[in-house]
């Protein structure tokens, strides 16, 4: 309800593809996204760690204030800067990482020239590393310049995660799991959400995966019907009704 994001909102109406940064209030007590970040129809960017390829501790979160899906997408949130006084130093915040995305959606435009802003922005969330999965850290993840250039569909069906309900809970198993092959540099995180009946996210998180049984859910009362458990690790998603 702000004017910044209802003006926002209004570019977004007209045409215009706003791509705006998700804030830098993580580490505080406010926290979540901020205005315009919160504006409906625009890509707001998270921010990501270069080291790990997370979100970075800064970097707002969502939700919006009535349960909408942000940041979108995400991106660096780290970038090597020149120094006024010579040189070169590191900097941080999610206005490095909003203008990557820009940059990544103007050249996706060119590709797609046809394209409304309202179906380029759900192109560029389809684009993203972690879609269809989504938290409220990492919105779909970093999007691929691959899902715009790669003139064919390749139809990547890997199946390799399932769920073992147990007495005690849910498992989630990851089949062919080869602990010498998949130790190398951010091969390794699994991605998982609680996600409610409405669609919105009860808890989300990101794990480490260092054996076949993956992560485990204990049953809780509080996941009742229409609950599930949304996975995703190496590209691929698979979720679980309770």
């Amino acid at each position: 309800s702000t004017f910044i994001s209802r003006v926002a909102a209004m570019a977004a109406g007209k045409g215009i593809l706003v791509v705006n940064a998700a804030g830098n209030e993580g580490s505080s007590r406010w926290s979540i996204i901020g205005s315009p970040a919160d504006a409906d129809s625009i890509i707001s960017v998270g921010g990501i760690s270069p080291d790990d390829h997370l979100h970075i501790q800064f970097a707002s979160h969502g939700p919006t204030v009535d349960g909408r899906m942000k940041p979108n997408v995400s991106a660096y949130g780290v970038a090597l800067v020149a120094n006024p006084k010579g040189g070169f130093e590191v900097a941080s915040g999610t206005s490095f990482a909003s203008p990557l995305v820009a940059g990544f959606a103007a050249c996706a435009w060119q590709l797609n020239p046809k394209a409304t802003a309202a179906e380029m922005l759900g192109l560029i969330e389809k684009a993203g590393d972690l879609y269809p999965y989504f938290d409220y850290a990492h919105g779909y993840g970093v999007p691929q310049a691959n899902f715009f250039t790669d003139s064919t569909e390749v139809i990547d069906v890997k199946n390799r995660i399932s769920f073992e309900r147990t007495e005690e809970g849910v498992y989630v198993v990851i089949g062919d799991f080869n602990p010498k092959v998949e130790s190398n540099y951010n091969t390794t995180h699994l991605f998982w959400h609680i996600r409610q009946s409405n669609g919105m996210l009860k808890e989300y998180g990101v794990v480490r995966v260092y054996q076949p049984k993956a992560f485990f859910v204990p049953n809780d009362n509080e996941y009742s019907d229409g609950y599930s458990l949304w996975v995703n690790y190496l590209g691929e998603t698979a979720s679980f009704s309770f």
